[in-house]
């Protein structure tokens, strides 16, 4: 079957497929076999680059993602350029990785938690750290859509319901002040 395929984006799939079932050798002949057709199929030199990664093959993973972000750069791309430069144990990828992966807004957490294990790796404490610091911001920001007053004033009206014996399970009320029933119970 594979001799017949013409197409970068069908091995692409059979990569994914044979990644999902744990061939892992196989997957990288076939992303390998889809960058051969086209060189500039960024998606395949990111999956190349992470199961190199994952062989501890981080020197040809390194020139795999840096020929994918050559042709996209992109803040998961510079992830995996991190996590390759960790496993080389070079403080200077590490740091360029990072000073690019910042300048892309919203990544996925998986990426920053990788670029943060990269980071502590090399001791670059600082930079981690404000890593970490910015998660929990967001976080934060994530849990107070509500303002506190309408917080407040919602507990407060939960707790009178609760003395007057009434049950607290609106999901929706629930939701709304970020608490479980139990919760709610306790808090009183």
């Amino acid at each position: 079957m594979e001799k017949g395929i013409k197409s970068a984006s069908l091995y692409d799939k059979l990569g994914a497929v044979q990644k999902t079932m744990g061939r892992t050798d196989a997957a990288m002949q076939s992303y390998e076999a889809a960058l051969r057709l086209d060189p500039k199929d960024d998606s395949a030199g990111k999956e190349l680059a992470k199961l190199q990664i994952s062989k501890k093959m981080y020197d040809k993973a390194l020139m795999t993602i840096d020929n994918a972000l050559a042709v996209h750069p992109s803040s998961d791309g510079f992830a995996i350029k991190a996590a390759a430069c960790r496993g080389l144990k070079d403080r200077e990828g590490v740091k360029d990785a990072y000073s690019k992966f910042i300048a892309y807004p919203n990544p996925a957490e998986e990426d920053v938690r990788a670029v943060i294990a990269a980071l502590n790796s090399v001791n670059l404490r600082s930079e981690a750290d404000s890593m970490k610091d910015g998660i929990s911001q967001e976080a934060v920001k994530e849990t107070h859509l509500v303002p506190q007053s309408v917080m407040r004033t919602a507990e407060r009206i939960m707790r009178r319901a609760y003395m007057m014996g009434l049950a607290i399970d609106d999901q929706d009320v629930l939701d709304a002040i970020d608490n479980e029933e139990s919760e709610a119970a306790v808090a009183i």
